[in-house]
């Protein structure tokens, strides 16, 4: 491997090979046992044949093929005594000294002067400790001859070791002597390796806009949200009863997407340019390796360290604690290292597959790397997250360095680690959007997006090790009365209560609580991406709890638009918000378009829905999720039902079409 990072970054030569003379006859050239014999010793010949240099070349690199342009031919004869000593001299033929002299294995065993000029010594170790080698040859180039003399230990008995170096020793100077000096068939030059070599500076700057286009369309394609938009789900019409208000935010979403897709445009467009600056400065300083395991970890985890620091100022997000730069430092370290760490198993596989022989093993050898790189980079966000949780607030703490009145978050303990895709934006940090994690936790979006309003409170788990991130945590004994307080009491001093929507037992007698405490006029009831079933499930548990009636309560399908979100106006109209697919992005606009005016306006006590949407109160008990209930985990779904969604939307909207030709021309 040493010499194939000599050859790609050593000096190029061009120009075409030009023969001068044909190939010699190594036959005549290999030294006979005649010429051998001597000193007591009488030598027999036992092998004398060509033999394939390719093939003893081994090559397995594309550049070490590129060498085996410059081998011509190989010939090997064998000889052994009367005692059982074995001795082989080979000829390997080249077209030039350079490479006759450059390809011959390295020495370990000082030459003296006895040897041919430049001759080379390697002994080759015995594994048994009475013995101290195995095999011992001896290489020199004359001509663009190079010459390897053998010598082995006997099948039967032991030869001393200080006995068989003067017969190598013998057999290489006899051959030197009665070789002649064969000029070069070709100019003396490199291997052209630039092709490779700009193929290598090339790949990653071109992985980068390429990774970001396939990583986004394949998370895109395992989002439930992103699928429902791709399917254009907002280009449908349901049918609506007229006592159902709906408010569709799709004009908004789709106002937002767009501009979050030029975002990612300059994101990815930049991190390009930056990438293309690195391997001009790795193809133009001799410290590449220094810039790849030094330089760039270490910039980016300053800028990483100082977008935290100004955060930690900011409060439109949730700061990491009274020392925010401890906990980022080493976060930002651990995270440093699995990112850069992974992009090295990856580029380490791009550079065997591009270098290799192809063979199978190298390729199999690159998709393990590529592979294991990827593995790496999955995990590269856990340092970072863990220890923003043991930095993360507690509630008393978020309030009392933040002022303003707070937002109150309430969920089921199932949707806690619910996961759907997020795009990159403002709220990711350097290393999120180095390490490229599609999917990440609901609730984080939820907080971060109402943090703009004010601190974001919400009642923890019993039991947890560390602060979950998204809300600042406030933690209560395990009994009712106790956590059941704490909500009426954060719900009076919140200017907006969010909920996510679920069917858990605690989260319907919030419900409840909040019509109670006249809590209606400032709460926001927030659907997840979930199934159609679940989302019907958890939107009777919602109705039960507030005494919505049925015939207020909007259609649902697969197909959309969806419901997204429920505010009540200050007479107690339910309006639903509705959009073409429940992406990330169509959440951020709900909380922008709807959680803000509900802030906005003045405080009012509404108890119950109005009497056009009320009904009686519905016993929902067989609906609510129970203690050994799975939680939610993930809005991912398979990249084939993806597609088939995909497929049935398009002859849907064609159906539509027709149907609406059809129709005007009647």
């Amino acid at each position: 491997m040493g010499f194939v990072l000599l050859v790609l970054f050593a000096p190029v030569w061009f120009g075409q090979v030009s023969a001068q003379d044909g190939p010699a006859d190594l036959r005549t050239l290999a030294v006979t046992p005649e010429q051998l014999s001597g000193n007591g010793i009488r030598w027999e010949q036992t092998s004398d044949k060509a033999f394939d240099v390719h093939a003893a070349l081994g090559a397995r690199m594309i550049s070490e093929e590129r060498i085996g342009a410059n081998l011509v031919a190989g010939w090997t004869r064998k000889f052994v005594s009367p005692d059982g000593i074995e001795m082989e001299i080979r000829l390997i033929e080249f077209t030039t000294n350079y490479w006759a002299t450059s390809m011959r294995s390295r020495g370990n065993v000082e030459v003296g002067e006895q040897y041919p000029e430049g001759a080379r010594v390697w002994v080759r170790q015995s594994g048994a400790p009475e013995v101290d080698w195995a095999a011992m040859w001896a290489s020199a180039a004359k001509g663009r001859i190079q010459v390897i003399a053998y010598v082995r230990e006997p099948a039967a008995g032991h030869l001393d070791r200080s006995v068989a170096e003067p017969l190598v020793r013998h057999l290489l100077v006899t051959q030197v002597e009665v070789l002649p000096e064969l000029a070069d068939t070709a100019e003396p030059r490199g291997v052209d390796v630039s092709d490779l070599r700009l193929l290598l500076l090339t790949i990653p700057v071109v992985l980068v806009p390429v990774a970001a286009l396939v990583g986004g369309a394949w998370a895109n394609l395992r989002d439930r949200g992103s699928v429902e938009h791709l399917v254009g789900g907002g280009a449908r019409r349901l049918p609506v009863p007229a006592s159902v208000v709906i408010h569709d935010l799709t004009e908004q979403v789709r106002r937002i997407r767009r501009s979050s897709r030029v975002r990612v445009a300059i994101v990815v467009a930049c991190a390009t340019a930056l990438v293309a600056l690195s391997m001009f400065i790795e193809a133009s300083t001799r410290f590449h390796f220094l810039i790849d395991a030094a330089v760039a970890p270490v910039l980016v985890a300053a800028v990483a360290v100082i977008d935290i620091a100004v955060r930690a100022r900011n409060r439109v997000q949730p700061a990491f604690g009274r020392e925010p730069l401890l906990p980022a430092a080493i976060g930002i370290g651990g995270s440093i290292f699995f990112v850069f760490g992974g992009f090295f198993f990856i580029m380490g596989g791009v550079a065997v597959w591009v270098l290799s022989a192809r063979t199978s093993e190298q390729y199999l050898g690159a998709l393990v790397l590529a592979v294991v790189g990827v593995l790496v980079l999955r995990k590269a966000m856990r340092p970072f997250v863990h220890a923003r949780r043991m930095a993360a607030q507690h509630a008393d703490e978020a309030l009392a360095a933040d002022k303003r009145r707070q937002v109150l978050l309430l969920r089921s303990f199932q949707d806690d680690e619910l996961r759907m895709r997020m795009h990159r934006s403002a709220r990711h940090s350097p290393v999120e959007v180095v390490a490229g994690q599609a999917f990440e936790r609901f609730e984080e979006l939820l907080a971060w997006s109402l943090w703009r309003i004010g601190p974001v409170v919400a009642i923890g788990q019993p039991g947890e090790d560390l602060p979950t991130l998204g809300a600042a945590r406030a933690y209560f004994p395990g009994d009712d009365d106790t956590w059941k307080q704490a909500v009426r009491s954060h719900s009076r001093h919140s200017s907006l209560v969010v909920f996510i929507v679920g069917r858990s037992p605690g989260l319907a007698w919030e419900y409840r609580a909040a019509c109670r405490e006249g809590a209606l006029a400032k709460c926001l009831f927030v659907f997840p991406p979930v199934e159609t079933e679940e989302l019907g499930r958890r939107l009777m548990v919602l109705a039960g709890s507030l005494r919505l009636a049925v015939h207020a309560l909007p259609p649902l399908s697969a197909d959309g638009p969806y419901p997204i979100g429920l505010m009540f106006d200050e007479h107690g109209t339910p309006i639903w918000q509705f959009v073409d697919g429940r992406d990330d992005i169509a959440y951020r606009a709900l909380f922008e378009n709807v959680a803000e005016k509900i802030t906005a306006r003045p405080p009012l006590m509404l108890t119950a829905p109005a009497a056009a949407f009320a009904g009686a109160e519905i016993d929902v008990t067989d609906l609510l999720a129970g203690p050994d209930e799975p939680r939610t985990e993930s809005t991912r779904i398979s990249v084939w039902t993806a597609l088939r969604r995909i497929a049935r939307g398009k002859l849907r909207r064609r159906s539509d079409r027709t149907e609406g030709l059809v129709s005007s021309c009647s």
